[in-house]
Formats: structure tokens, sequence, C-alpha cells
């Protein structure tokens, strides 16, 4: 069985829940599907993905810095571009707004 707001096996990654999205005064309730990986090369985080929100006021836009909250668990983005749906490409570095699963590590150390 899968874990709220990740889909099945196939998409163990990816995170497809509602969110609560806030650019400065402005806050609305969305779908979101977002998706993250570490980086080795700079050692950082990095998610992106698509909210689903289709605000009329143009409070979205590219560039706009937004915060994406999933419960208790937030972090700061940026909108990159409108999709040709009316849907909001969103990317950031750091900690995903959204709880990432618990692994366990077995290492083997060699005295």
């Amino acid at each position: 069985m899968s874990e709220p707001g990740r889909n099945n096996a196939e998409d163990d990654d990816v995170f497809d829940g509602t969110a609560v999205i806030t650019a400065g005064e402005f806050s609305v309730e969305s779908r979101i599907r977002l998706i993250g990986f570490f980086n080795p090369l700079d050692g950082k985080f990095h998610w992106q993905g698509t909210i689903y929100a289709k605000p009329e006021g143009g409070e979205l836009k590219g560039g706009t810095q937004v915060t994406i909250a999933v419960g208790d668990t937030s972090a700061q983005g940026r909108i990159t571009e409108q999709t040709p749906w009316g849907h909001f490409s969103v990317a950031g570095v750091g900690a995903p707004p959204y709880p990432l699963p618990e692994i366990e590590l077995e290492l083997d150390v060699a005295n």
C-alpha cells in the first residue's frame, strides 16, 4: 500500500497530493506533483514539479518566490514558468515541501 501522497510503486519518487501555496499575501490550496533527487555534484537535494492551481489574479508568474506547505512540512521554491495548460512549474533546492520516506542504511565498515 502506498503512503499518502505517493501514487504507486512505479511513482515511488513522486509526491502527488495537496499543498498550500503562498506568495506574499496570496495563498491557495492546490494539487501538486513533485519529484526530487540528491545532486552529488553540489551536495544538495533538488526538487521540481507542477502546481495545478489556476489563480485568475496573476498572483503566480515566472520568478515568483513561493512557500509550499504539505501538512507541517514546508519549503521555499520559485515559479519557473506557466505551462500552456495554465498550471505552474516550480523548483527548489534543499529539503522538499513533502515528507521524505525513512530509509535504513547498512554500512560495512572495514577495521
